[in-house]
């Protein structure tokens, strides 16, 4: 995944959890870079789905599910949100992460480079 995909899951993670408007930008605390989001916001709009998805990805029915859809380039992202917790898949990348939201601060696993990364909402 992407740096900038990553920071767009965060912060969407975040604004569904939180259920509230954020500003669309995140600082990305591994980069100590402030990500402006607006863009990626516009490009992959968060769609609400059913537990059994269209792309075959399954969740847990305790769970929020959604997909962030890039239509022009095929770009498909599932986001599972329970709480403060959320995991999901990026299909194009073939990777899946996970994370928790605690007030401000949102860490990411992504297991296909095996790290972690931190964002100040």
């Amino acid at each position: 995944m992407t740096s900038e995909l990553r920071a767009y899951i965060a912060y969407v993670a975040a604004k569904l959890a939180k259920q509230q408007d954020l500003q669309m930008s995140v600082l990305d605390l591994e980069e100590n870079v402030q990500r402006d989001l607006k863009q990626m916001c516009q490009q992959r709009p968060v769609i609400p789905t059913m537990q059994e998805r269209k792309c075959g990805t399954q969740r847990a029915t305790d769970g929020e599910n959604f997909c962030m859809v890039q239509q022009q380039e095929q770009q498909h992202t599932c986001l599972s949100v329970y709480g403060q917790l959320f995991d999901g898949y990026d299909h194009q990348s073939g990777s899946h992460f996970s994370g928790i939201i605690n007030d401000n601060l949102v860490e990411l696993y992504d297991y296909t480079c095996s790290d972690h990364f931190s964002y100040q909402i």
